[in-house]
């Protein structure tokens, strides 16, 4: 019950610190958004200049723009090729129309010279039997009729052709046709009509492949007249019957693609590079003229006193705002629940992002590539941890976008550069400060964070893009916002060298900058060591270098654990002698004291040691290293001491008061602290003698359950104990023994090398 009503104490503290972050955020983009209005109408002299307070775009003239270049791009067609088809198919179907009919003329032809012969056989034979019936009185006899071979271009047509045969021979025939060309076309042979039509087919087929749109039809015609009538020797009727087949079978093969026309206008106007007033640049000047366009534009800004401001930029910012806060606290629920319920580290979020949102609208102000956000990525990195500012560096950088173009045009092409800027230069300020081990890693930090920057800037400038290469379109410009990244990528460094002592001490933290001042040995509680408990102070740094190892084979934090191994017996000052490491000639303090005596002055320096470092503020990480590097361990050596005068010794007389480790770091020291007094209490030691004592004392923590609260698995303690070996073997390495060189012409010992 008292857990569950601390837990909901620290999420509702935690859910209003957020809150409060949030609140400020809002209120200082709405504030970026209101702008100052003018009393000024359109056709009016300006008596005052007006610059733009963001970057903004001149619709109107960018529409006109849009709209000249749009008006330049034609209509689309599309090549039919069934079309194509069709007229060729047409040609060809009125082509064997005519050979029919000229066919059907030559059998009208045929039958009216077996008429004329039958009609002269029939007066031969009434002329022959009258003279037969009168020979006295005999009439002359005909001449048989001579048949006329058939020859279309020598027939009288007209005259042969009655109403009626011209009727049935136009049935055969397109509705085109007139009677004319029917007589045209029966005058003819086939050879001339299968000429006709296929030089009308190839120059037909030869306009259509380049494509006859409707407007262009009608020359395509003339062309294909010419082109066919111009071939030999053409009489007027025959040029006639081309035109009248050119005229009626060819027709448009393209067709109007509305579709595609309307997209290539449409990727035509977004070529077209908005006409833009850039932040700080003069939209009105003092005593020149207001256009209906500057007008527009000043309106779309909220800039006239006339006008009524809209309330959609601030809504959208708020919501925008408010999404990425929502974002942010979503992943953590799934990712990363313990810094979730982090009250200390919650409240530095909170104070670190209202006060990025806040400096970088003041910045901007200046100049849009002045970036603060360096400065609290850096900040996160130390204060949090790499990994917990990788996400940061991210939240921030896309809330920081409905700041960076003064609250307006959240995603516009420069906005969206400056997040790319500030995304990537994040990520390089971390990756710098994933092991720091010295302060001015800081300061390389802003410096490699600017990297991005200048490369972006030169990039924007070399390729021209548009939009972005209005803000570095010469080389004074392009040199003036690198020097503006580099500038606050440096100065972020510097300052968070000054700002973060401050933090660390409000909340207590325990940062690698704490921690780099804590292993100073000029450190007033080192130097009491030193001096005080020199046994102990030679003993820690060994343990110390054991812990570092130990971590670094496992993924700990490994400078907490040197740290928190250097002041791991700091109790003992209370009482050095006591301690086999400070005891000198021989001299044993616990020789006149009984074991239950004993065993209180060794346990007393865990409790004695916390309070020391209570009293000089140390961070709780080092202390609680200090009260669990022995675990519930029992003072061994007394307790044995006991029992062999009483068997029925309280355990607890004997037993520390700390808790089993629950950390990496709190237990790799205490592992580090047994094996380094028991390998150092053995005579010249081996490698196999160093390795089995250090696996026989792990195992023995081991089994007795004082790993059990750690997050170290199996494979973790056969590492830790490989870096503890390797380690030892530096020190206990076996030295070469040199033979003594007698120096020539040496008298005495005393010249011995």
């Amino acid at each position: 019950m008292v857990f569950k009503e601390t837990f909901r104490k620290k999420a509702m503290m935690n859910l209003l610190m957020a809150f409060g972050s949030l609140a400020i955020c809002v209120a200082i983009a709405l504030f970026s958004l209101m702008p100052q209005t003018y009393d000024i109408t359109s056709g009016e002299i300006s008596d005052i200049t007006i610059t733009a307070p963001t970057d903004v775009i001149d619709e109107a003239v960018t529409q006109r723009v849009i709209e000249e270049e749009q008006a330049k791009i034609g209509p689309v067609y599309n090549t039919d090729a069934n079309t194509t088809q069709q007229i060729v198919k047409k040609i060809s179907e009125d082509f064997t129309a005519f050979e029919n009919a000229r066919g059907a003329a030559e059998e009208i032809y045929s039958a009216d010279q077996k008429k004329k012969q039958q009609e002269v056989e029939q007066e031969i034979t009434a002329v022959q039997q009258a003279n037969a019936a009168n020979p006295a009185q005999p009439t002359a006899v005909p001449t048989a009729y001579a048949v006329v071979p058939f020859d279309p271009k020598k027939t009288e047509w007209e005259t042969l052709l009655t109403e009626d045969n011209v009727n049935t021979l136009k049935d055969l025939l397109p509705e085109y046709v007139t009677t004319a060309q029917l007589y045209q076309i029966v005058s003819m042979t086939s050879t001339q009509l299968t000429d006709m039509k296929d030089s009308i087919t190839n120059h037909v087929q030869d306009v259509l492949y380049t494509g006859v749109r409707a407007d262009d039809i009608d020359s395509a015609k003339t062309d294909v007249i010419s082109a066919v009538t111009e071939q030999g020797d053409m009489t007027d009727e025959e040029k006639e019957l081309v035109s009248a087949v050119v005229t009626n079978d060819l027709y448009p093969n393209m067709v109007f693609d509305e579709k595609a026309t309307q997209q290539k206008r449409d990727e035509v106007a977004a070529m077209v590079t908005p006409i833009e007033y850039k932040k700080g640049q003069n939209i009105v000047r003092k005593g020149e003229l207001v256009t209906d366009d500057q007008y527009e534009v000043l309106k779309s800004l909220g800039m006239l006193s006339a006008e009524s401001t809209s309330i959609k930029p601030y809504a959208a910012v708020t919501i925008y705002i408010v999404l990425m806060f929502i974002m942010y606290a979503v992943f953590l629920a799934v990712f990363n629940r313990k810094l979730l319920l982090d009250t200390k580290k919650i409240a530095i979020l909170a104070i670190l992002t209202a006060a990025a949102y806040g400096i970088t609208s003041i910045a901007q102000i200046v100049a849009i590539h002045l970036l603060p956000v360096f400065l609290f990525v850096i900040l996160g990195a130390v204060l949090l941890s790499p990994k917990n500012a990788i996400v940061y560096s991210v939240f921030l950088s896309l809330l920081l976008m409905s700041v960076t173009t003064g609250g307006q045009n959240l995603f516009s092409t420069t906005s969206l550069m400056l997040l790319l800027i500030m995304l990537t230069g994040g990520f390089f300020a971390v990756y710098i400060l994933k092991d720091m081990r010295y302060r001015s890693r800081l300061v390389l930090a802003g410096l490699v964070a600017a990297i991005p920057g200048v490369v972006i800037s030169l990039l924007v400038w070399m390729l021209q893009v548009p939009l972005l290469s209005d803000q570095v379109h010469n080389v004074q410009q392009m040199l003036s916002a690198i020097a503006m990244v580099v500038g606050s990528g440096v100065l972020c460094g510097i300052v968070s060298i000054g700002v973060l002592p401050l933090i660390e001490n409000a909340f207590n933290l325990t940062t690698p900058t704490k921690l780099l001042e804590l292993s100073d040995p000029t450190h007033p509680l080192t130097k009491r060591l030193m001096i005080e408990a020199p046994g102990t102070y030679h003993h820690s740094i060994l343990v110390a270098n054991l812990a570092e190892a130990g971590c670094n084979a496992v993924g700990g934090f490994s400078l907490l654990a040197r740290v928190g191994a250097y002041f791991h017996d700091i109790g003992k000052i209370e009482h050095p002698l006591y301690f086999k490491e400070n005891q000198r000639n021989n001299i044993n303090m616990h020789d006149s004291l009984p074991p239950e005596r004993s065993a209180e002055v060794i346990r007393h320096h865990v409790p004695a040691g916390v309070e020391l470092l209570r009293k000089y503020k140390m961070p709780r990480e080092i202390i609680d290293i200090v009260r669990n590097h022995h675990g519930s361990g029992t003072v061994g050596y007394f307790y044995a001491e006991a029992l062999e005068k009483d068997a029925h010794v309280n355990k607890e007389d004997f037993q520390y008061e700390g808790n089993p480790p629950e950390t990496k770091e709190q237990a790799i020291v205490m592992l580090a602290d047994v094996v380094e007094a028991a390998v150092r209490s053995l005579d010249s030691p081996s490698r196999e003698e160093i390795s089995a004592m250090v696996h026989k004392l792990i195992k023995a923590r081991y089994d007795e359950g004082q790993l059990d609260n750690a997050p170290l698995n199996r494979r973790d303690l056969k590492l830790i104990a490989e870096a503890f070996i390797n380690i030892f073997d530096g020190v206990y390495h076996q030295r070469i023994k040199y033979p003594e060189i007698k120096i020539h012409g040496a008298e005495d010992d005393d010249n011995v090398l």
